[in-house]
């Protein structure tokens, strides 16, 4: 990867979430993944100097003010995850206030670091070359000018790729005309090859460089031609640079008429075809407002057209937009000093080449923003990972006051969907309580998922209704989702969930079905609804082996309560129909359910009824249907807490207006000697009944007489004709 940076001269890691607006269409979504402070412990400052990014290796400088000697702290995430601190760097030559670190640029295992205030005379400049071998950075080279002289500021700016290195240093005489060193690396070390100079008298050339890592150079002058400024291509013609064009910005204004841009060349970054340069003091379309401009330029031949002008949607005088920028591929960042013109919080804004135009899709800002952080001063992009630099970012637990951080972002191809709740309790709508810090999950194509980060109950709370479609409880302790708001069920497409596979939690909030909704309890985990559940028309299928409890009113409004699978168990009232394909278990253990519509409970259906005495509701269960209740599977009574019916009590276990159909099985518990159940009342009344058993004695005669009968009639003569014999003998 090629990388260009320059100095950021200033005198002073940490980890923390963003705030951001989204003007659609968005393609990618860049999220704060972390935030690094400085690895020190003392009060030196000056962190967040110059980042530089390549793939795994992130590199940040620090301090090189006042009587400090300036660093570059190496960090590597090549395991995955946040960047962890390897190492720190400094420059051999190196003393106090050499500012090592104010620039860097990284390529593959090379480095280039810039320390512009190093060497004889002071502020001459140094420039040093390390490579890594084993997991360490080792310093193999200093570079410095060949006509090196006292405050030119050599190392200000860098640009490396393969065996090619440029310097900018620029404050070279004569009159701060600045001037870029090419340094080559053709086997046998380093060394300078050229020195490229403006081509007029000019003010600070060389402030930032873009090598396009073959044989192009675009070095920019932001304080040429007055404050206008100014870049100029060079072109690497058998050794010689040669200058094939000069850029210079212009910004439509006051009804179209050209004006020179502020600033222009402030900033630079370039990926193939394509560069963008920043001018900071630009005035905007209006021509009313200097908030700063960014430049798109396109490469044809060795020609660059520019194809675009990028201001802030947001913008604020003197906000320094261009500042710093980057690009690569069809992602533009463009960073600012302040983001309102006056309290320098610093923003940084991210554009999108979508059909051909640049257009703005985010600004990014550290959520934990301050005045004075100057969040966007400077930016590293590589790939799906961005570093923002806020230098002056105070953070109360950093090393020293306006220590400074670098916020690494992470870009996902769309907006993530899926939302992990932090831990603890606290309000569902606050940002930092969900990772990726996009959320809260609040649309209907969002996933709020509760999971295993809680030691004991915990609250997740709304005033507000929130709209999600799948919400998931995966942890072993109970999360009860409260509040004085709703939770709205609503798919984007398909069904929306829940889903528990561990542990018991609650509803205490209002739960409304915007679509079809499937509820997936597994075996050994429990979910209640103690609020009001409103169907709304809508289906709501029960699966898993684990418990649903609906302690409340369950209003259907036309739809279907379905419990497919598992138990499903409560008290209160469903206002509406009820389908049984797993286990209805009236009452909380025990108590009464009503079912105002109609049950219906198919051969794989049970119907769970609990007694404990003989108290309805208290201690025995009773289903209260008010519609048709359509019966089959199976009929499970149990008896609780050790009850033991006794002779003639009576259980209303039903009231049901019609009855079709009888339960396929009936398992009734074992009673105590002599008593058994009467279930003839069962389908008329819905009741069940204790009786007596007739005593063995009696019992016995019984059946003795019965037979003695029977053997009589057999073994007798016929009693006619026996009759018939008397009356015809007299």
């Amino acid at each position: 990867m090629l990388e260009t940076k320059r100095g950021t001269i200033l005198s002073t890691v940490f980890i923390v979430s963003l705030g951001l607006a989204l003007s659609p269409p968005v393609q990618a979504v860049w999220l704060e993944d972390h935030k690094i402070l400085s690895p020190l412990i003392d009060t030196e400052g000056g962190f967040a100097n110059g980042p530089a990014l390549d793939g795994n290796t992130l590199f940040v400088g620090q301090g090189g003010g006042g009587s400090q000697t300036g660093k570059v702290h190496v960090y590597d995430n090549s395991g995955g995850g946040a960047f962890s601190f390897v190492e720190t760097l400094t420059g051999s030559l190196g003393g106090a206030e050499d500012i090592f670190g104010s620039s860097s640029a990284i390529d593959g295992t090379t480095a280039l670091i810039g320390a512009p205030d190093t060497g004889s005379g002071g502020l001459a400049g140094l420039a040093y070359i390390f490579d890594e071998s084993g997991g360490t950075w080792n310093e193999t080279k200093d570079l410095s000018a060949s006509d090196q002289v006292s405050g030119n500021w050599f190392g200000f700016s860098t640009a490396l790729a393969g065996n090619r290195a440029i310097v900018g240093a620029i404050r070279q005489p004569p009159s701060d005309s600045g001037a870029a060193y090419v340094f080559e690396d053709s086997g046998g070390g380093w060394s300078q090859t050229a020195k490229i100079s403006p081509p007029v008298a000019s003010q600070f050339f060389g402030y930032d460089i873009f090598y396009d890592g073959v044989d192009m150079a675009v070095i920019t002058a932001p304080f040429d031609s007055g404050p206008a400024g100014d870049a100029f291509v060079y072109q690497n013609q058998g050794g010689t640079w040669t200058k094939i064009q000069d850029i210079n910005g212009t910004q439509p204004a006051n009804g179209g008429a050209g004006i020179p841009a502020g600033e222009f060349g402030r900033s630079i970054a370039g990926d193939g075809n394509t560069i963008v340069i920043g001018a900071t003091r630009e005035i905007d379309s209006s021509g009313t407002m200097v908030s700063g401009a960014a430049h798109v330029y396109e490469r044809v031949g060795n020609t660059w057209n520019e194809t675009q002008v990028l201001n802030p949607s947001t913008a604020a005088n003197f906000m320094d937009f261009g500042r710093n920028v980057a690009v690569q591929g069809d992602i533009l960042i463009v960073g600012t000093e302040d983001d309102t013109g006056s309290a320098r919080n610093g923003t940084a804004y991210v554009f999108e080449k979508i059909e051909g135009t640049w257009t703005e899709t985010q600004i990014l800002s550290a959520s934990d923003g301050q005045g004075n952080d100057l969040f966007g001063f400077d930016l590293a992009l590589d790939g799906d990972t961005l570093v923002v630099a806020a230098p002056f970012h105070n953070d109360p637990s950093g090393p020293s006051e306006n220590d400074g951080a670098v916020y690494v972002f992470k870009n996902f191809a769309t907006a993530p969907t899926s939302f992990t709740w932090n831990g603890g309790s606290g309000p569902w709508n606050e940002l930092a309580n969900w990772s990726p810090a996009l959320g809260p999950p609040q649309t209907n194509e969002h996933t709020a998922i509760l999971g295993d980060s809680i030691l004991a109950t915990e609250t997740v709370f709304t005033n507000t209704a929130v709209t999600v479609k799948s919400i998931e409880f995966n942890d072993d302790n109970t999360y009860v989702v409260g509040g004085g708001g709703s939770v709205e069920l609503e798919a984007d497409s398909g069904n929306a969930s829940v889903n528990v596979t561990q542990g018991s939690h609650e509803f205490q909030v209002r739960v409304n079905l915007v679509s079809d909704t499937d509820v997936m309890v597994s075996s050994g985990a429990n979910l209640e609804f103690v609020h009001r559940l409103n169907l709304n028309g809508r289906t709501l299928t029960k699966s898993g082996g684990g418990t649903l409890t609906i302690s409340n009113t369950l209003n259907t409004g036309g739809g279907m309560f379905d419990c497919s699978e598992g138990t499903c168990n409560g008290s209160g009232t469903i206002s509406g129909d009820v389908n049984n394909g797993g286990t209805i278990s009236p009452g909380n253990s025990p108590g009464v359910w009503e079912i105002t519509g109609d049950y219906s409970q198919n051969a794989e259906g049970e119907l769970l009824m609990e007694i404990s005495g003989t108290a309805l509701g208290d201690e025995h269960d009773q289903l209260i249907v008010g519609g048709t209740a359509e019966l089959g599977g199976t009929l499970q009574v149990e008896l609780l807490d050790g009850f033991q019916p006794s002779l003639g009590n009576s259980f209303e276990l039903f009231d049901i207006g019609e009855v079709v159909g009888t339960f396929d099985q009936v398992e009734l518990p074992a009673l105590s000697a002599g008593l058994a159940w009467d279930d003839s009342g069962l389908y008329a009344a819905g009741s069940l009944s204790v009786t007596a058993i007739p005593e063995p004695e009696a019992m016995a005669m019984l059946v003795l007489s019965t037979v003695s009968l029977l053997l009589f009639w057999r073994s007798s003569p016929d009693i006619e004709q026996i009759m018939r014999f008397k009356c015809l003998t007299g």
